[in-house]
């Protein structure tokens, strides 16, 4: 044999062994299931509705209808994030007039910002309790009060249903 074909004969086998001799062991089972719970944002406080008897946080009366201002004061109480204040002023505004007894969507959605009640407070597939009585918000009866409505209306802002946070929910806003 030549010395080239010693050479290519040398290279082969030691490609050979680089990978078909030295293969890594078999990746061994994990022990734990690694799995995501999802938990809720913990800035949003359950506020008392009316199948509880707690009295709620705020003990003055409820601002008059459309005054936005006392409404966004009453929703920061709540915990809204003050960045987000201007926008809830816009969006209260724009749903209900800053009416926390306005109807909209042919009485699907009630309240401060019109929270669609087929959507959140009634039993379906996903939430079968439905999703408001899930978390201990009440029935849809409860989104005429303007603290339920603002604090159900933080949850999913927050995206506690397990969509994206934010304001798209609210499809009056420009």
């Amino acid at each position: 044999m030549t010395f080239v074909g010693k050479a290519i004969t040398a290279v082969i086998i030691a490609v050979y062994g680089m990978f078909v001799v030295n293969l890594p062991d078999a990746p061994k089972p994990a022990k734990t299931v690694k799995t995501t719970v999802y938990a809720p944002a913990t800035s949003v406080r359950i506020a008392p509705v009316a199948s509880n008897p707690d009295p709620p946080a705020i003990t003055t009366p409820l601002p008059a209808a459309g005054n936005c201002d006392a409404y966004v004061a009453i929703a920061a109480h709540i915990g809204w994030p003050p960045s987000t204040l201007d926008t809830l002023r816009l969006a209260m505004r724009l749903e209900s007039g800053c009416n926390p007894q306005a109807v909209g969507d042919a009485g699907d959605s009630i309240g401060l910002l019109q929270v669609h009640c087929p959507s959140w407070g009634t039993p379906n597939s996903n939430w079968p309790v439905g999703w408001m009585q899930h978390y201990g918000f009440g029935t849809c009866a409860d989104l005429y009060d303007p603290i339920v409505n603002l604090t159900v209306g933080l949850a999913i802002f927050e995206g506690w249903a397990g969509s994206t946070p934010g304001w798209h929910h609210w499809h009056a806003l420009p």
